[in-house]
């Protein structure tokens, strides 16, 4: 009877461990995904930020190339 409720007794202990260790799993798990979740949000202001330099870099090549057509255009330059 002995043998048997030690067998048990190693056995809980066993389960309690795992138990532990599952929650242990689903709470870094959980933090990943809010890490993940967080670096995507991150990802996509990025994005935008470089598609807006972007088009702020073709307006400045836009006047860039005006402004250069207006000073060849002065100084009597084909453009």
């Amino acid at each position: 009877m002995t043998i048997i409720f030690s067998h048990n007794k190693k056995l809980l202990d066993r389960l309690t461990i795992a138990t532990l260790q599952l929650d242990d799993y689903k709470r870094r798990e959980q933090q990943m995904l809010a890490d993940l979740g967080h670096a995507g949000q991150e990802i996509a202001t990025l994005a935008r930020k470089v598609g807006q330099l972007q088009e702020d870099n073709q307006k400045l090549i836009s006047q860039r190339i005006a402004l250069l057509q207006i000073i060849n255009q002065d100084v009597g330059l084909p453009s």
